[in-house]
């Protein structure tokens, strides 16, 4: 699977060297809602696009500062690798400045990703599917 990513990677790094800076700092800011939402909830197999999105997303920026990024992998989320609840609780329990971020950065999530969608349908179609459901979750 990561070498997989990391084949993607090198295509979106192609693709996103050529964003002005303010769409590749909204990528960022996907990158680091995956990550928030796995530290939440954990690395689960629900979350398991999440993980797998930031890892593609750190090595695309690896790769547009010049490494390789081929040792990236989702350990270096530093999520907790297991379950830590019930999702739809720990969620409704966020305070209301996390959630609010969220919010915005699910906005963002489904500004940008709809850009890189052919590369991945799959896996971005489970992301945005998954902030879809992450949004209502955090709205009720």
């Amino acid at each position: 699977m990561l070498e997989a990513l990391f084949l993607l990677a090198c295509q979106i790094a192609a693709e996103v060297d050529a964003w002005p800076p303010e769409k590749q700092e909204r990528l960022e800011a996907c990158r680091e809602f995956c990550r928030s939402v796995c530290t939440e909830l954990g690395r689960t197999p629900q979350t398991e696009c999440l993980s797998n999105l930031w890892v593609l997303i750190t090595m695309t920026q690896c790769r547009l500062g010049g490494t390789s990024g081929h040792d990236i992998d989702a350990d270096g989320m530093a999520c907790p690798p297991v379950a830590l609840g019930d999702p739809s609780q720990l969620l409704k329990k966020m305070n209301p400045y996390r959630r609010r971020a969220f919010k915005k950065d699910i906005e963002i999530i489904q500004d940008v990703l709809p850009s890189l969608k052919h590369f991945d349908p799959a896996l971005f179609n489970e992301v945005l599917s998954l902030s879809t459901e992450i949004d209502k979750m955090i709205s009720d």
